[in-house]
């Protein structure tokens, strides 16, 4: 499943790839958005110049499946922190879970969730993360 594009820049479209990130991305509050539309933005110009995902994403620490993070929220913002835990598909960012959180780093039960999703997603059987969504 590949939504509509959320985003189009310049290098990459931004689509959710499993019903939880539609419903998550859809449900953004105003401000939500805005701050996605800042965030994808710097991806896509990071891409633009050849540079590796910076600025508002980076790699998960812990992922089986290479995800990356984009930080909707912009740094120094009160929490609850807006996340989408994503892959990178040629110019495709398919955003695979989000995340709204309130702790440092991404809780290890919402990247294994994450992790299960984009292995289906690409045909592969991943363990069993230990609950559903």
């Amino acid at each position: 499943m590949k939504s509509q594009a959320f985003f189009v820049g310049r290098c990459i479209s931004i689509h959710a790839i499993t019903r939880q990130a539609e419903e998550f991305l859809d449900e953004l509050s105003a401000r939500e958005r805005r701050d996605f539309e800042v965030a994808a933005t710097i991806l896509d110009r990071s891409r633009e110049r050849g540079r590796p995902p910076g600025g508002r994403s980076e790699r998960v620490a812990g992922s089986k499946q290479g995800l990356f993070e984009l930080r909707i929220t912009p740094p120094g913002r009160r929490g609850p922190h807006t996340r989408g835990l994503f892959l990178c598909e040629g110019s495709e960012v398919l955003i695979v879970r989000g995340v709204r959180k309130a702790q440092r780093g991404i809780p290890r039960r919402e990247i294994k969730l994450a992790d299960r999703d984009a292995a289906a997603t690409r045909g592969e059987h991943d363990e069993d993360p230990g609950g559903e969504e």
